[in-house]
């Protein structure tokens, strides 16, 4: 159960707190990353509740000492922060515990339907919602999609899992905007699961830290299907692993975006013999994109823009960028097909373990 504002530390007590203890451990806010509410607890001369040096209270206590913040919320139900200097921050809102939906998180529950509910308040309502450490058995598609405020989704890291077995998508959503999802490891089955994350439409998402396995399709799928509708754009996908098991076709795919990247992650083991297998993909008309870092290990193709084959017209990956990416164990390093004006640098592909070591580049028609 969260701890709501409005009570949040009015004139407490030392049995006020006790009384509260379960509600703040599972009570997490954001100043520059997670900070959990937990550690030793004390009130202090001015009744302001002192957690490792954090001070506490319902309305703007007194300028902390050198060292310190204050952390406290207003009746405005926002989260502020001052420092030593006196200087006020708006840092963050009251963040909701999954589990406080029903959620168990045992592995053995499902847990598709409370999860359901949580997502859709924090979608039509703006929040956060967190998912503790747990892995939270999910039989249906969890929709992320048609959100009307922004929103975050955050887990423990890869110790929060969900173990999806669904016969689609683990997450799925349709015009997605303001979001951001991280710190957490989406498990689904590899012979039912098509994609890992899927997302048409997207504007301003945020994937991060992410680990997705067991699918059979695509790892993160984020897409328009026509640029020409309206430039979905400024996504990225950032330090996300994606682990095909050897059944995956693709690892991460933008098709169509605006002004998106791919940073900094890693792809491997997709299934050589499928198509198209490749790595990091900018397909179709994304423009002003990017593939910047990473690793691509085990795929068809590595890195690949533009056209998964020959036969299509008036269509161009143009203005993107890749750098810097490791390849490796892959059939062909970098495809590209009907491309322009891309740029390609410092590319590290490691010919000695090329599946095909003369086809380090290839480019199709176009």
């Amino acid at each position: 159960m969260s701890f709501p504002f409005n009570r949040f530390l009015s004139n407490v007590t030392q049995s006020d707190i006790n009384a509260q203890i379960t509600d703040l451990q599972n009570t997490v806010y954001y100043k520059d990353g997670r900070v959990s509410l937990t550690g030793n607890l004390n009130v202090d001369s001015n009744n302001l509740l002192n957690i490792d040096n954090m001070l506490l209270g319902h309305t703007s206590p007194s300028t902390p000492a050198a060292g310190q913040i204050s952390l406290y919320a207003k009746n405005d139900n926002n989260l502020y922060i001052t420092d030593s200097n006196g200087d006020e921050k708006k840092v963050g809102s009251e963040i909701l515990n999954v589990k406080s939906f029903g959620a168990t998180g045992d592995g053995i529950t499902d847990d598709s339907a409370n999860i359901q509910t949580g997502i859709d308040k924090v979608k039509n309502e703006g929040g956060v919602l967190y998912f503790p450490t747990g892995t939270y058995l999910c039989n249906s598609t969890l929709n992320i999609g048609g959100n009307n405020k922004s929103f975050k989704i955050f887990g423990d890291g890869f110790d929060t899992i969900i173990n999806s077995t669904s016969s689609s998508q683990i997450l799925s959503g349709s015009v997605v905007n303001n979001m951001i999802l991280e710190d957490i490891k989406l498990q689904g089955n590899s012979t039912t699961t098509t994609h890992g994350i899927s997302i048409s439409d997207p504007t301003n998402v945020v994937i991060n830290h992410v680990y997705v396995q067991n699918y059979t399709s695509t790892g993160i799928l984020l897409f328009s299907g026509d640029l020409a509708r309206g430039g979905f754009k400024n996504n990225y996908v950032k330090n996300c692993i994606v682990n095909g098991s050897d059944v995956g076709n693709n690892g991460i795919l933008f098709a169509d975006l605006d002004h998106s990247h791919m940073i900094d992650c890693n792809v491997s083991n997709l299934d050589l013999t499928g198509s198209p297998s490749y790595g990091l993909q900018l397909k179709n008309d994304c423009q002003n994109c990017s593939v910047i870092g990473g690793v691509a290990d085990t795929c068809r193709g590595g890195v690949a823009f533009g056209l998964d084959n020959d036969s299509v017209t008036n269509i161009s990956a143009q203005n993107c960028v890749v750098s810097s990416v490791s390849i490796k164990n892959c059939i062909f390093g970098f495809l590209g097909g009907a491309c322009s004006n891309n740029t390609i640098t410092n590319l590290n592909i490691d010919m000695n373990n090329l599946v095909n070591s003369n086809e380090a580049f290839r480019f199709l028609g176009g």
